[in-house]
């Protein structure tokens, strides 16, 4: 609960149980005090002349009513040499002088300084220890001033120190929407310079901060009823993508990740969706474009619940699994220029010729109306015990843009092996022998190059280099 607040949600002040309960406690430690500078004080110094000095000056020794009066029947009781308390004024008698000289004599100026200073924030560390604390202080009383005390000014006052003060906060959203709720309360009553105001903090909430739900929700005030709806339905496409994940149909579950970033692209996982994207990459590429989705994922999502997660998915990558950096590839994102029709063309690719004798992956492309990812799996895995039952291959599929499908046969330890094993497939003993209708379209990669094939789809450039590197 808000700091305050009683067990029935009200605020102290309104609270009257709260207020006469605060009232007696009060009146059972300290009496009843007069309304006034330092009244904790039971001997004030005053000017002899003013009245308050007066009263001072006629007051029995003891000082206020409410501390232990002199007992006079003790030394120093009632004889005038006891000051406040029935204590002794010092050595002299004379009112405490000597404990004063005392006390000046004990007064260290360093000591002092150092006791003002410590608590003054004077490292960056400090700074920013004060600044954490003094914006979330100016947001917290600008909401209980516009809310609580339904005192408007100092809660736009708040709200706009908050925002000039502590611009890269992520708490600034969400004042600059309380900020413009304030002034569209005055648009209800028609206050131009107040509605001029709204549409201007408004302009600055979308513009810095579009993708926030406090920007939605200026835009849209039926956003959260209309974003409630559309996330239950995405969920249920979520649903499915992973189960189609667990069941190694990975080509169904990417096509359903899309759609969900299609049809639904606010909706409140998408660090889940995207989490499940890198898994399949996982199982369907290679470690390196693995662990290289996965530092994207944790730059994207810094404060996703699922980062200790991915954290442990990179250890295992880089434990297991991780086969060097892989080329740099630069040259790739060079746009060539407009094809035919006003297309772009594919960009070119750096293949790369690392490796070439050694491992090697097996690809086809396959259209993917003449078969299913279960299909797939079925027909190389006989394939494979049939004729290289010794060889350990694994099979996978990929989704390789919108209509086809990449099976990919991994690992062929050589060139030569590869190469005779592509020779098999297009064979008549060849898995995909009842589909040559189809034309599918079969190669051999290296896996770093098999890296670069998924990042940029260019079949048609690869298509070329590998007759230039492997069929001369």
């Amino acid at each position: 609960p808000d700091a305050g607040l009683g067990s029935n949600g009200l605020w102290y002040f309104y609270n009257p149980s709260l207020v006469a309960k605060g009232k007696a406690t009060f009146s059972r430690k300290w009496g009843r005090r007069k309304l006034e500078d330092n009244w904790r004080r039971a001997r004030k110094e005053a000017d002899p002349n003013s009245e308050e000095g007066q009263a001072e000056a006629n007051k029995p020794a003891g000082g206020d009513s409410t501390l232990a009066k002199a007992d006079p029947n003790k030394p120093n009781g009632a004889g005038g040499k006891a000051g406040a308390g029935g204590k002794s004024d010092g050595k002299d008698g004379k009112g405490g002088e000597g404990g004063e000289d005392k006390a000046k004599a004990e007064y260290d100026p360093k000591a002092a300084r150092a006791s003002l200073l410590k608590d003054v924030p004077l490292t960056p560390d400090a700074m920013k220890a004060s600044d954490e604390k003094l914006r979330l202080a100016l947001f917290n009383i600008g909401k209980i001033y516009d809310q609580k005390l339904e005192e408007h000014a100092n809660g736009v006052v708040s709200f706009q120190r908050v925002g000039r003060q502590f611009g890269d906060w992520d708490k600034v959203p969400e004042g600059l929407y309380n900020l413009y709720l304030i002034y569209g309360r005055a648009n209800a009553r028609e206050n131009t310079q107040d509605m001029r105001r709204a549409d201007s903090v408004k302009r600055e909430l979308t513009s810095r901060y579009p993708n926030t739900v406090f920007a939605k929700l200026a835009n849209n005030p039926n956003w959260l009823v209309e974003n409630r709806a559309a996330t239950e339905e995405a969920k249920k496409v979520y649903k499915q993508a992973y189960e189609s994940y667990q069941s190694n149909r990975y080509i169904e579950a990417g096509r359903l990740i899309a759609s969900i970033r299609r049809e639904y692209p606010e909706n409140t996982f998408s660090d889940r969706v995207d989490l499940l994207a890198t898994m399949i990459v996982g199982k369907t590429v290679d470690a390196t474009t693995y662990k290289d989705s996965l530092t994207h994922y944790l730059t994207r999502y810094p404060k996703s619940d699922l980062v200790p997660t991915a954290k442990r998915m990179m250890e295992i990558a880089t434990k297991y699994g991780a086969k060097g950096q892989g080329p740099d590839t630069g040259a790739a994102k060079v746009l060539a220029p407009p094809g035919p029709m006003g297309m772009p063309q594919q960009p070119p690719v750096a293949w790369s010729t690392t490796g070439l004798d050694g491992e090697h992956h097996y690809i086809a492309l396959v259209p993917l109306d003449r078969l299913t990812e279960d299909e797939a799996s079925r027909k190389f895995s006989d394939f494979n015990t049939l004729l290289f039952s010794e060889d350990n291959l694994t099979v996978s599929t990929l989704l390789f843009g919108p209509t086809r499908m990449l099976i990919s046969v991994k690992m062929l330890r050589s060139r030569a092996v590869a190469n005779y094993y592509l020779q098999k497939q297009k064979s008549l003993e060849g898995a995909l022998e009842d589909l040559a209708d189809a034309a599918p379209e079969m190669y051999i990669i290296t896996p770093e190059n098999y890296r670069l094939l998924y990042q940029t789809k260019n079949q048609d450039s690869y298509k070329v280099w590998f007759k230039k590197n492997y069929l001369k």
